[in-house]
């Protein structure tokens, strides 16, 4: 059993095969608020918890086109810059709905099903 710090803060504990999350553990996303508890196998996990990232890269980042699947099933499609969102953006958060706008921080109030922007 082990219990790893990340330095964007994520967290893992659990069991570890070869320098990698192996077995029974729990996976913590501090930025996206989510966790996964659950079995890894090679350092992935075996439910439908991953995030997902199709799209244009520069220099090894995201950067230009591309659309982000979110663990918690939301979609953000929409230009990114040196690996951040940026620009023209399409989010899509539910099947039922979908905002467009120029980007500015996005809060999802999963209770609601209503979308927030910082000011």
């Amino acid at each position: 059993m082990v219990c790893i710090s990340y330095p964007s803060g994520n967290t893992y504990s659990g069991e570890w095969k070869t320098n990698q999350r192996h077995g029974k553990g729990t996976m913590r996303w501090l930025n996206l608020g989510q966790k996964y508890v659950g079995a890894w196998q090679d350092g992935h996990g075996q439910g439908t918890h991953s995030n997902r990232y199709t799209g244009e890269f520069a220099q090894g980042q995201r950067h230009g086109w591309g659309t982000f699947y979110y663990a918690g099933g939301a979609i953000y499609e929409g230009e990114w810059k040196n690996n951040k969102k940026h620009g023209q953006v399409l989010l899509f958060i539910f099947p039922s709905g979908s905002f467009t706008s120029r980007y500015r921080p996005v809060l999802v109030d999963k209770t609601t099903n209503t979308i927030c922007t910082k000011r």
